[in-house]
């Protein structure tokens, strides 16, 4: 008998010594397979793949890369796994300004009307005009 030790056998039962690289496993094909948040690099290495790559957050969230999976930390006014929602009062669309890096409302909710960036509470006529209302 000698001293060789089998790794893993195939279906036929053949003594396979397959070594896989780090953060690899073998498939049921007895081949190398990355595990997952992992691709294949230069065709042997699985190396780790930033799913901040593709800027998943929005409105001026930063980005954290985990392993398969990321993390969003929102500025202030926006919440959400993405950043997506608006947490300013009255609006129910905003967005981060390109120019100022100030949240901009672009939509009110019901009984607010857009009075330049920001929402405020209004009085309707004829469906057309909106009166803002004093807020002193």
């Amino acid at each position: 008998m000698s001293g060789t030790c089998c790794n893993f056998f195939d279906l036929s039962g053949r003594c396979t010594n397959l070594h896989c690289p780090a953060n690899s496993t073998i498939d049921v094909h007895f081949q190398c397979a990355c595990n997952p948040g992992f691709t294949t690099h230069n065709g042997t290495d699985c190396v780790e793949i930033n799913e901040c790559d593709s800027s998943p957050c929005k409105n001026g969230g930063t980005c954290t890369d985990q392993v398969a999976a990321f993390s969003c930390s929102c500025l202030d006014d926006f919440s959400g796994s993405t950043c997506e929602e608006c947490k300013r009062p009255f609006c129910k669309t905003c967005s981060l300004s390109s120019d100022s890096n100030d949240t901009v409302c672009s939509e009110c909710v019901s009984g607010y009307g857009l009075n330049s960036t920001t929402c405020r509470k209004t009085l309707q006529y004829f469906n057309t005009h909106n009166i803002f209302l004093s807020t002193t």
